[in-house]
């Protein structure tokens, strides 16, 4: 499909929905240098990432952007792909690996993560922080791993309430140890994961609402952990209702 299902298609924010670079033009970046390039445009682009792109630190993404690589060989080592304060973002068909994060949204509405396969970063895969919102991640592989995803930075962040709304669906938790993801003050949906070899899947805090549903939890320590306290009255308890998990 070309569009994403779930939260980022909610409108919010002056944002309709998340068509990333649409009608842009198309550009082609083989190179980190092309890729930042092309990432920081004040335009509409869509950019297909060919090959293997090697780099350091991270690639500063605007807004109204596809990045997306080109056949099952596209893959970006030690360069994160990093959203501050802009919105309308598609991220497909990546290969990311050794950067500090894999991903990392703040302050970002309406990005879609779809087909990527993430591993081995410094921090987390995916970082959804700091009153970002409207998110999906779907069919994403995350492995090899410790602290996988965030949805919010931690406690005592009342500014993200009512933020950070994301949908998870059709995504492998492979081997990912913890945090896959730990949610905070958002509205979240899980479903249809897959989860093998974890130590906690879903982390809850700070009155979180999060739904997880038809999930497949295999040898995991914990399908869901209440992260710091177990009293429902408590204003750093999260909350959650699952249904037809396996």
């Amino acid at each position: 499909t070309d569009m994403p299902i779930g939260w980022a298609v909610v409108p919010g924010n002056g944002v309709e929905s998340t068509p990333g670079g649409g009608n842009g033009d198309i550009v082609t970046a083989t190179s980190a240098s092309q890729l930042d390039n092309y990432a920081g445009s004040s335009q509409p682009l869509v950019i297909r990432v060919e090959g293997s792109i090697t780099g350091s630190g991270s690639i500063n993404v605007a807004s109204n952007k596809t990045i997306i690589g080109v056949g099952s060989n596209a893959k970006l080592t030690n360069l994160e792909l990093k959203m501050s304060n802009v919105s309308n973002i598609i991220i497909r068909n990546l290969t990311i690996t050794g950067a500090v994060d894999g991903i990392s949204t703040r302050r970002t509405t309406h990005v879609w993560i779809d087909h990527c396969d993430i591993s081995n970063c410094g921090d987390g895969l995916i970082d959804i922080t700091n009153q970002g919102d409207l998110h999906t991640v779907s069919w994403t592989h995350l492995s090899n791993h410790h602290k996988t995803m965030l949805i919010n930075s931690g406690t005592g962040k009342p500014e993200d309430a009512g933020k950070l709304n994301t949908t998870l669906h059709h995504n492998w938790w492979d081997g990912s140890d913890t945090r896959n993801p730990r949610v905070g003050y958002a509205k979240v949906h899980i479903f249809n994961c897959l989860y093998n070899n974890n130590d906690y899947c879903v982390g809850l805090h700070s009155e979180c609402r999060v739904y997880i549903e038809k999930n497949y939890f295999n040898n995991t320590n914990d399908p869901v952990r209440h992260m710091y306290t177990t009293y429902n009255t408590s204003p750093i308890y999260g909350f959650n209702e699952s249904m037809d998990n396996i």
